[in-house]
């Protein structure tokens, strides 16, 4: 795989500039257990578990310093409101994007709605990272889909628009509706869980990164419990000033575990919501919150 666009030795420190910068004092996360236990606390069981809500699920963002939370409710034009404090606004294509077309997660008790990408040509591009991408990190998203062409839910490229030439932490589908996270570290890491997730309904992915500590290594979480992990892969490729992409980018040369390359389509089929990203690990306590805050 060609990767270019490698940052400086000197990238750990800039980044915990920027995390401290931009997200105060995180939450633990570092290396993972992988047992998961439902060990939420007080606030967590109290509110966030008992109702649901769109202010339930942009609680739970906020109370682990999101660094960005895309809500995906917007009725029409091209701007991505960021809710979770930072006001970095994405970008959606002008085409391939149908607004308010499908009941969000909570939509069925709360009429909030989600967007839906085409499968073709709508993607989002969310907030630009200044410096490099944190060394630990957690991308989660709600999807529902029925798409058989596999593609990038959200990950982090060096491009705006189009197919980024360096691209790293994906959280993507294979065509059997699977779900895989990866990163690069001089070759492509991929976990994978076992069972599709293209079966209409709404679903929580999270996947997880960071080089130590109880939560070291890779982990990918569906509906708030582990379904793949690697503890020995501890850190991605540098990605300078990088952005978040949501929907669509660069896949070439990943595949899931198990199959033969990579997805049929680069772009999503399906409906999202609440997108949000980290500068830390969640821990499976965390990680069980935010599913109920949604679910």
């Amino acid at each position: 795989m060609t990767r270019r666009g490698r940052t400086l030795a000197a990238a750990g420190a800039v980044l915990a500039g920027l995390v401290l910068l931009l997200l105060g004092t995180p939450t633990s996360l570092g290396a993972y257990s992988s047992k998961v236990t439902n060990t939420q606390n007080t606030a967590a069981s109290g509110s966030w578990a008992s109702s649901c809500a769109p202010a339930d699920v942009l609680g739970a963002a906020r109370a682990d310093s999101a660094y960005f939370f895309y809500q995906l409710n917007e009725a029409s034009g091209t701007r991505a409101a960021d809710t979770g404090g930072n006001n970095l606004s994405g970008t959606y294509t002008r085409f391939g994007v149908s607004y308010r077309d499908s009941a969000a997660p909570c939509g069925q008790r709360d009429s909030d709605r989600a967007v839906s990408f085409d499968g073709g040509s709508g993607y989002l591009t969310g907030a630009q990272i200044a410096g490099d991408i944190p060394t630990s990190l957690s991308l989660e998203v709600w999807f529902k889909t029925t798409t058989g062409q596999g593609g990038k839910l959200v990950g982090v490229g060096n491009q705006s628009t189009g197919a980024s030439g360096v691209y790293d932490r994906h959280l993507f589908m294979s065509n059997d509706g699977r779900l895989s996270f990866g990163t690069y570290d001089g070759g492509a890491h991929v976990i994978t869980g076992s069972r599709s997730y293209n079966d209409g309904v709404w679903h929580q992915a999270v996947a997880t990164l960071t080089p130590s500590g109880s939560l070291k290594g890779m982990r990918l979480y569906v509906d708030g419990k582990v379904v793949a992990s690697n503890t020995s892969w501890t850190k991605g490729e540098p990605v300078s000033n990088g952005y978040v992409r949501i929907g669509y980018d660069n896949l070439g040369g990943w595949s899931a575990v198990g199959d033969s390359g990579p997805p049929n389509s680069y772009y999503f089929k399906g409906s999202m919501a609440y997108v949000s990203g980290y500068g830390t690990a969640l821990s499976p306590a965390r990680v069980q919150a935010h599913y109920d805050a949604g679910s």
